[in-house]
Parts: structure tokens; sequence; C-alpha cells
């Protein structure tokens, strides 16, 4: 990683409000049934004008050449819409629920090219995979870029057929972290 990007990590990671935790308890709830120790809230680098410039920046460069952008609801919606105004592509947002029967807000996605789907946090690829099978038929390549991954790039590159940008791995986030917020994460991240 550059020293750009490690600039840019170590600002995010001091973020306020970006990192919950609960290590003794059952952790937090991130999903109906599911809870983590920790929990990474990507959303709250919004409020703040020169880390979300920056990182809005570093994910457009992923994104040149394509023909259309992506934004999965609600954590890639405000990155994508930056970047497909200032590329001059067209943009599409999806839902999670859909409305009319319809997840995409914004004309259908048609003929070939390449599009490319932002969003902020890759753990499972579960929040793209409704709007990637519409897309897949109309779209010969896709890209997926994400502000952070989880780790699993490889298994859900394969697993979808699509190209995978993460500006971040878990890792690189864990150890930009104060050393006194990693220590906490020792026996978890073993």
């Amino acid at each position: 990683m550059n020293n750009e990007y490690k600039k840019l990590l170590h600002k995010i990671v001091l973020t306020p409000g970006l990192i919950s935790y609960d290590l003794n308890g059952p952790g937090i709830k991130i999903k109906k049934g599911r809870f983590s120790p920790i929990y990474i809230n990507m959303k709250k680098i919004w409020s703040y004008p020169e880390i979300l410039s920056s990182v809005t920046e570093k994910l457009k460069e992923k994104c040149i050449g394509c023909n259309c952008i992506i934004g999965i609801e609600t954590g890639g919606s405000p990155f994508a819409s930056v970047i497909a105004k200032e590329l001059e592509v067209s943009l599409v947002l999806t839902r999670k629920k859909p409305k009319n029967k319809n997840i995409f807000a914004g004309d259908p996605i048609t003929g070939g090219g390449s599009v490319v789907i932002i969003d902020d946090v890759l753990a499972t690829g579960l929040s793209m995979q409704k709007s990637l099978k519409n897309i897949k038929k109309v779209n010969r390549k896709v890209s997926l870029v994400v502000i952070l991954s989880y780790g699993m790039d490889k298994i859900i590159e394969k697993k979808y057929d699509l190209t995978l940008h993460s500006l971040f791995k878990i890792e690189d986030f864990i150890q930009s972290l104060p050393l006194d917020k990693a220590r906490l994460l020792d026996p978890y991240v073993k």
C-alpha cells in the first residue's frame, strides 16, 4: 500500500463513531441473528468532506472507462452519484427491497459495455447479488469497487464472475488502528 493510501486509511480509521466494539458481550447486531465483536460503519465518513472526497477520488480511479455506475443502497449510493457525474456516465441505484417489482432506481440497464458496482463494505457479496443477476443479462463486463473488503475477494470474483477492486482489506484496517484499539482485537484476529 502506497503512502497516499496509508494516510487516507489513517484518517478513515480515526473517524469518530466509525468503529463500534462489544468484545465482552454477544457482539453488535449486524443483521437479524448475526453479531460481531466489531462493527465498522463506513457511512460515518459521509460527514467528513475531506475524507469523503478522497475516498470518492480513489474509487473513481477504478471506474475509468465504464459505461455505467451502479450504487448499492445505501453504502455505495453517495460515492456512485459523484463518480457517475464526474465521469459523465449513467447512474443506476439499486434498492434492497423492490419497488413496483424493480430493484433499480433510474433507467434500466441496457446494452453491453462495462458496468461498475460501487459499495462501501464487502463481506459476502449478498448486497449486490440480486442486482448482479439483472446486470449480467445485458452487460459483458462487471467490476465491483469497494472501500473495505473482509478478505473473500477471490471467492467472490469467481462466484460472481466479476473483477473486484478493494481500496483496503480488513487486515490493512486493523493494522492502522491506534495501538490501544488494535490490542483489544488481538483475540479476534488471530
